[in-house]
């Protein structure tokens, strides 16, 4: 197993990579950073969060230079070989000028995906297996200061898949649906591809995120929006009750209450963003500045975070 390759986030402010905690001297915010897991197969999407806590009595804004849509560059340094690039993306609903605003004492985060970017050989980058260290910092700026936190290094392993997982990689590669894994969403033409994933590989590692892309995607609007819609929900309820321990499963219980919001029926829609925050606290899908949040957890649709605003039960 090759060791003692280092690899690095960038993403504009932001310098990413994993596990540990830091804080400034004063404790306004403490973050902390961590993986799903360490052990991942070769193409299996890789979910680094970041939680921030805020240390204070008082609301606290931190802002980052975010972007959205733009990809990260991560840098993959092998000994005596050229550093080669990865792609990946930031997939996680934020209001636009990236201000997290936590309320005192409470926690927020944030998720990023690492993608694997296709060559023209294998498809996949990484040599597998292989051993990676991984360090993080993020950077932003924490009541008007620029503050910047470190956390230590981490090792995580990527295995060659087994026989289960080869044939089921093979074909991901051969459609070119490792994006689409890694996104969490399929396009409208990539959609017949995973439909046929999912009857031909119904157990393999990768099928939870086949069936939660095929269900983000139904979300996308196509000649009959309401009746994708409805299926979408459907598609996210099979996600939650074939796979109640995913990493992925906070994101369905999120993507159908924006359904049922996209339908038009508050009611249903604010019982999936409630059962979000009572049953996964530490998911990064609960944000504070969330417009959706804010509208069916804090009882308002203005900027006013106050937890004395929020209408939970």
């Amino acid at each position: 197993m090759r060791k003692g390759i280092f690899i690095s986030l960038c993403l504009s402010l932001v310098v990413l990579l994993l596990t540990g905690a830091a804080g400034n001297q004063q404790e306004r915010l403490r973050v902390t950073a961590g993986l799903n897991k360490t052990t991942f197969i070769i193409g299996e999407p890789i979910y680094l969060t970041f939680n921030l806590k805020n240390m204070t009595d008082d609301a606290l804004e931190f802002r980052t230079r975010l972007s959205l849509y733009s990809d990260v560059r991560i840098i993959v340094s092998i000994p005596e070989k050229m550093p080669e690039d990865y792609t990946g993306i930031y997939e996680q609903s934020l209001t636009p000028n990236y201000v997290f605003k936590i309320p005192p004492r409470e926690t927020d985060h944030i998720t990023f995906t690492i993608l694997y970017k296709q060559d023209s050989g294998d498809g996949i980058y990484f040599k597998t297996p292989l051993e990676a260290t991984l360090s993080i910092s993020l950077e932003g700026i924490v009541a008007s200061t620029p503050e910047k936190f470190q956390m230590p290094q981490v090792v995580v392993e990527i295995k060659a898949p087994d026989e289960k997982d080869k044939h089921a990689l093979a074909f991901l590669t051969a459609k070119r649906l490792i994006r689409d894994i890694h996104t969490g969403r399929a396009s409208r033409n990539d959609m017949g591809a995973f439909e046929t994933f999912l009857k031909d590989f119904p157990d393999a590692t990768y099928t939870p995120y086949a069936l939660y892309c095929l269900a983000s995607g139904l979300m996308i609007g196509g000649k009959d929006e309401k009746g994708d819609i409805k299926q979408a929900i459907a598609r996210f309820q099979d996600f939650i009750a074939r796979y109640p321990q995913h990493p992925l499963v906070d994101g369905a219980v999120y993507r159908i209450g924006d359904c049922y919001d996209r339908l038009g029926d508050t009611v249903q829609a604010k019982k999936w963003f409630v059962k979000l925050y009572n049953q996964y606290p530490n998911s990064s899908r609960v944000t504070y500045s969330d417009p959706l949040l804010a509208k069916y957890l804090f009882g308002t649709e203005s900027e006013n975070i106050s937890p004395g605003n929020w209408v939970l039960y």
